[in-house]
């Protein structure tokens, strides 16, 4: 800048270079940022592509994935009265049961274990309770409350009395002859 006798004021054309720096620099981010924008995007389509790739596949492979399926391995469980491994699907009610509980309880702890920052401290049990004999419904009325002691909430959906009497608390849902239901909490 000039003034009016020739002269360039020194602040004022400072002040307009750090402007402009300033602007160059912004302009320098938003261009970097755009450019990691697009990276991800091409990450994205990239995988994108691949998967669309898998599903065309097994599209074509589905005479195959019927064979892969009939080759898995099935699922056995050691069964410490005999001490040998037993197919799940021979199996009582009552063991079935239990094994799906400590296979949900497992899951959760591997879960846990791969993502260090998840927890999993909550469980819904929907029915299965009424398969049980009263020695597993005993044993299994144990194990809940033993993991709700160690910090769980464990909810559990059943109309067995014996488990209602055990659980310290109960949301009660009682459908009414009008069409719908009312709630009320049950504090023991």
């Amino acid at each position: 800048q000039l003034d009016g006798k020739g002269k360039i004021d020194l602040k004022e054309a400072q002040e307009e270079l750090d402007g402009l720096k300033r602007d160059y620099e912004r302009a320098h981010q938003i261009l970097n940022e755009s450019k990691n924008i697009e990276k991800i995007c091409l990450d994205y389509l990239n995988k994108l592509q691949h998967i669309a790739q898998e599903i065309v596949d097994l599209e074509e492979a589905s005479n195959q994935i019927v064979d892969l399926y009939n080759k898995l391995p099935t699922l056995d469980v050691y069964d410490t009265y005999t001490g040998q491994s037993r197919d799940v699907k021979s199996l009582s009610g009552g063991e079935k049961f239990n094994a799906s509980l400590c296979l949900a309880l497992g899951l959760a702890d591997v879960i846990q274990s791969y993502q260090g920052n998840v927890r999993i401290d909550t469980m819904f049990i929907d029915e299965g309770f009424g398969s049980l004999d009263e020695e597993s419904l005993m044993k299994a009325i144990d194990t809940l409350i033993d993991l709700q002691k160690s910090g769980r909430m464990i909810g559990v959906i059943s109309h067995v009395a014996e488990l209602k009497a055990a659980m310290p608390a109960i949301l009660q849902v009682e459908k009414l002859k009008e069409g719908y239901s009312r709630t009320s909490i049950i504090l023991k």
